[in-house]
């Protein structure tokens, strides 16, 4: 089985970890996790800190910025293909 390519879009906290997910796959599928709905039989909300050095980070003013750390919120972050 091959995993289908995706975009991640994630809102985290002061520690860095997701408080929300969204999830938009190729085939156009869209998983959503955060408060409510933690798990489905998909996949889950990302428990682990993220990594700043690994996503392109575009805040609320859609400014892109790359491997900051100690930001808040985290509207857009695509995994870096080369990481």
């Amino acid at each position: 089985m091959v995993a289908a390519s995706a975009v991640y879009l994630f809102e985290v906290g002061n520690d860095l970890r997701p408080t929300r997910q969204i999830e938009v796959y190729e085939n156009g599928r869209k998983l959503r996790y955060g408060p409510g709905r933690l798990t489905d039989e998909f996949g889950m909300l990302s428990d682990q800190p993220l990594d700043p050095d690994d996503f392109v980070v575009r805040d609320r003013r859609s400014r892109v910025r790359a491997g900051v750390a100690g930001r808040q919120r985290a509207e857009q972050a695509t995994v870096n293909p080369a990481g």
